[in-house]
């Protein structure tokens, strides 16, 4: 009788995937160990790369092989609260909180009653450990985990059972585990500063007024790190920039050309990305700043309700160098950037400053319900129009001409202390139930996964859990794509939709991926009378839609059955049969040949062998059975008599 150890001959695990190394067959260490080595579980959203937000999961299963102290199933308590694992990340090790985590894989073992391996699920805890990636991080090689990583807590495992359960409850089972290496499809990144989608700006400034004007800042300013900023050449003297939030402050007495400028970003990698922005100083009267003056309150957001702001007012003060004398206002309008929408609000009021100098107007804008900006109020080029014109004119004491005010004025950048949230909402996937995918091995896969409604500021996609070998997920377009290069029993993964405030919604779903079969039937026909024909028809089939061309062939079988070719059916000499990509069907015939004989059911067996495209299934040999339709004989005795007219008599023998 096979021992424990012959008995189970483990597959490759495919549900997940972590337990492709848990499952390997190894000898049995010196030193106890229950755990097997970590697997990161996780995906990048996009190649191999983790950023900053991105959480890389790690999983550490238990020993679920036969061995000297038999299976180990971790028990879902007592909870591992104090648990907790050493993830490398860039030489710097991350101390990562676990938690307990059901799982699903699959095994062949001998089944001694059916006489046959027999392929079986078995559900088990693993632990997971989970660590969000900041600023600052990076590993070019691929996160690891040095070898019996695990600190602190008890792990409770039932140890010692076999593949059908059985064995003890062990409060406080051995952490030991090997080392996970540099995970190269895995590694972390705090992406290079980046001015991606910037447009440098073209600024005027005006002699007579102190600016305090932030340039434009790199695009990825929530991901890169550590970034400082510097000009070349040096701007006119008076003016300096602020290395942090890249503002220029200060004045200038005189003009100035325009002239271009670059704006570096140095992150503290030394990596570097440069904006050419342009720069000149008038004598014209001017705009000196623009700027936000009220104030949101202690959450730096403006709302509608109580919960979001303690007020839906933002008040804009435009700041010129010379006193006003004077505004149409129904035709004075400032352009607000507030998330993706641009809004116009007119009919300014004016502001005295020192008694005699009407230099200040502001304007008050009230939040609509729509309105959501989660990176806080800008402001566009020239926001109250470009060039000497419109409606708003300076004091020209003892001047003639033109006293019309420049109203050119560069890019006022998002400002984070005023961010406007009109209404809150909360992504949700609604009553969207747990989709449920099938797909085949080598078959390309395209599926859009459902999306969430509502949530602040837009929606961006995640998934959690390793997908199949072979696919990847474009969170762009929610869109798992590929083809899968292994099998996979059904798997459980989490679609995660965050929206700008960082507010979450799951949707469950599981992707299961199958091998393409090929099988054949078992027909039966009644054989006929002598003199006719007819027919056993093989259906060989195809357990999917194979999403292309597949072929097989067939052939009588090595054991050909009992039936004779040539005699009880007509010879055949095999062949291919080749399904179109939509086809999941198709048939072969074997013409019988009837006769009078009573005899036994007769078997034709046909073999499917050499499939390209797919693989043949457990029915790879259908037997056609000839069911004999013809009576069996029976023998009848009859007597002569030669004289009717007489008795018939028969005389006794002798003793």
């Amino acid at each position: 009788m096979r021992s424990e150890v012959q008995k189970n001959r483990l597959t490759m695990v495919v549900v997940p995937a972590l337990f492709v190394a848990a499952l390997a067959v190894t000898p049995a260490p010196a030193q106890t160990r229950h755990l097997d080595s970590p697997v990161v579980t996780s995906s990048p959203a996009s190649g191999s790369t983790y950023n900053p937000g991105e959480t890389i999961v790690v999983q550490v299963p238990p020993r679920s092989v036969p061995n000297t102290n038999g299976w180990v199933s971790i028990t879902s308590g007592p909870t591992p609260n104090n648990l907790r694992l050493g993830l490398n990340v860039g030489g710097s090790v991350k101390s990562v909180a676990g938690s307990v985590q059901r799982r699903q894989f699959s095994y062949t073992t001998f089944d001694t009653f059916l006489r046959r391996d027999v392929t079986r699920t078995r559900n088990t805890n693993v632990l997971e450990f989970r660590y969000t990636v900041v600023k600052g991080d990076r590993d070019t090689n691929g996160v690891s985990v040095a070898a019996n990583a695990l600190t602190g807590g008890n792990i409770g495992a039932t140890v010692g059972g076999n593949s059908f359960g059985g064995g003890s409850h062990n409060p406080n089972i051995s952490k030991n585990h090997r080392a996970m290496t540099d995970q190269s499809g895995h590694k972390v990144d705090t992406p290079a500063p980046s001015f991606s989608g910037v447009s440098g700006p073209s600024v005027t400034f005006y002699t007579g007024g102190s600016v305090n004007y932030r340039l434009p800042t790199i695009s990825n300013a929530d991901e890169a790190h550590n970034v400082s900023y510097s000009i070349t050449p040096s701007l006119p003297m008076g003016y300096s920039v602020n290395t942090s939030t890249a503002t220029i402050t200060g004045s200038h007495s005189s003009a100035s050309s325009r002239r271009n400028y670059t704006l570096r970003a140095t992150d503290g990698f030394s990596r570097r990305a440069d904006l050419t922005f342009s720069l000149a100083v008038s004598t014209d009267k001017g705009i000196e700043s623009i700027t936000i003056t009220s104030n949101p309150g202690t959450d730096k957001t403006y709302g509608k309700t109580a919960d979001f702001g303690p007020n839906d007012n933002i008040t804009v003060t435009v700041d010129f160098t010379h006193r006003l004398s004077s505004v149409i206002w129904r035709n004075t309008c400032l352009s607000i950037r507030i998330g993706a929408n641009t809004r116009s609000q007119c009919n300014p009021t004016t502001y005295l400053t020192d008694g005699n100098r009407w230099d200040k107007i502001y304007f008050s804008y009230a939040v609509q319900a729509t309105d959501w900006d989660g990176d806080g109020i800008s402001f566009p080029q020239n926001p109250l129009g470009s060039g000497k014109g419109g409606n708003l004119r300076f004091h020209a004491t003892g001047q003639g001409g033109d006293n019309r005010v420049t109203r050119d004025f560069g890019i006022t950048l998002d400002d984070p202390n005023h961010k406007v949230r009109g209404q809150q909402t909360t992504p949700t996937f609604g009553s969207t139930s747990s989709p449920s995918y099938t797909w085949v091995k080598d078959n390309a896969v395209s599926q859009q996964l459902p999306a969430a409604m509502q949530g602040d500021g837009g929606v961006t996609y995640s998934i959690e859990g390793r997908l199949p070998a072979g696919l990847t997920f474009a969170a762009g377009t929610r869109t798992i794509s590929g083809t899968p290069t292994s099998t996979q029993g059904r798997t459980n993964y989490t679609l995660v939709a965050t929206d700008a405030d960082s507010e979450r919604a799951t949707l469950r779903f599981s992707i299961q991926v199958q091998d393409l079969l090929f099988s054949v039937s078992s027909p039966s026909v009644a054989e006929g009378a002598a003199g006719e024909t007819s027919t056993l028809d093989y259906d060989v089939t195809l357990n999917r839609t194979p999403g292309r061309q597949v072929t097989v062939a067939y052939a009588a079988d090595t054991n050909p059955g009992t039936a004779s070719s040539g005699t009880d059916y007509t010879a055949f000499a095999g062949g291919t049969l080749t399904f179109a990509s939509t086809e999941t069907s198709k048939t072969i015939t074997v013409t019988v040949t009837g006769d009078a004989l009573d005899e036994p059911n007769e078997t034709i067996r046909i073999a499917l062998s050499n499939p390209d495209g797919a693989a043949l299934g457990s029915a790879s040999v259908g037997t056609g059975t000839i069911t004999d339709d013809d009576p069996t004989p029976t023998l009848a005795l009859a007597l002569s008599d030669p004289d009717p007219g007489r008795p018939d008599t028969i005389a006794e023998s002798g003793a």
